[in-house]
C-alpha cells in the first residue's frame, strides 16, 4: 500500500511541476506557413478594376479541345493597382496549348496587361505588356489597344465570353524550351 501512495505522490508532483513550466498560449509564437506554389504555374500581372473570375484552359495533346476538367479558375478582387494572379497547374504534365478567359463580369472595365509569365520548375518564359498579343489572339468580344497593353471585354449580341486563343506555333517553341 505504501508503494502505491508513494507512486501516486510522485506522479502528482511530476505533473504539477511540469504544468508550471508551460507557457500560456497567448505567449506562444505564431508561425504562419508560407504557401507552396506549384512548379507549373502562370503568373498574370494585370490591373483589373472590377471583381471577376479569370480562367485558363490547357491541353496536353497539342489540340485546342479545351474542357472544364483541364482548366484553372481564379477569383479576382477588383483594384486600380497592379496585382499578380497565380494559376497553378498539375506538376506532372506538359502543357501544349492555352486558352485565356478574361472574365465573366459583364461590367468589367478596361484591363491593363503588364506581364504574363509561364513558370515550369526552374525555368520561365515572360511576355511583357503588348507582346502578349503576339502570343495570344483575342476573340471579337475583346477590344485591344495594343500600344497601351489594354483590353476591353465586350458583349457581342447576347454573348459575353471574352477570351484569347494561343497563337498557332509561336508560343509552342517557348513552351518546349522551358519544359525540356
Amino acid at each position: 500500500m505504501k508503494v502505491k501512495s508513494v507512486l501516486s505522490i510522485v506522479l502528482v508532483a511530476f505533473f504539477l511541476f511540469n504544468c508550471k513550466k508551460n507557457k500560456p498560449i497567448d505567449s506562444l509564437e505564431v508561425i504562419t506557413p508560407k504557401p507552396i506554389l506549384s512548379n507549373n504555374r502562370i503568373v498574370f500581372d494585370l490591373i483589373v478594376p472590377e471583381d471577376d473570375i479569370f480562367q485558363i484552359f490547357y491541353t496536353v495533346d497539342g489540340t485546342s479541345n479545351f474542357n472544364e476538367e483541364m482548366s484553372v479558375r481564379v477569383n479576382i478582387t477588383g483594384s486600380n493597382e497592379n496585382q499578380s494572379i497565380v494559376f497553378e497547374f498539375p506538376e506532372d504534365i506538359f502543357i501544349t496549348r492555352y486558352r485565356v478567359d478574361v472574365g465573366e463580369n459583364t461590367n468589367q472595365g478596361t484591363i491593363k496587361i503588364n506581364k504574363f509569365t509561364i513558370h515550369y520548375f526552374a525555368k520561365k518564359f515572360e511576355i511583357i505588356g503588348s507582346d502578349f498579343f503576339n502570343y495570344f489572339t483575342p476573340t471579337d468580344q475583346i477590344e485591344v489597344v495594343k500600344d497601351k497593353s489594354i483590353i476591353a471585354p465586350k458583349k457581342v449580341g447576347d454573348t459575353y465570353d471574352p477570351l484569347f486563343y494561343q497563337t498557332d506555333n509561336i508560343l509552342n517553341a517557348e513552351l518546349e524550351k522551358i519544359q525540356n
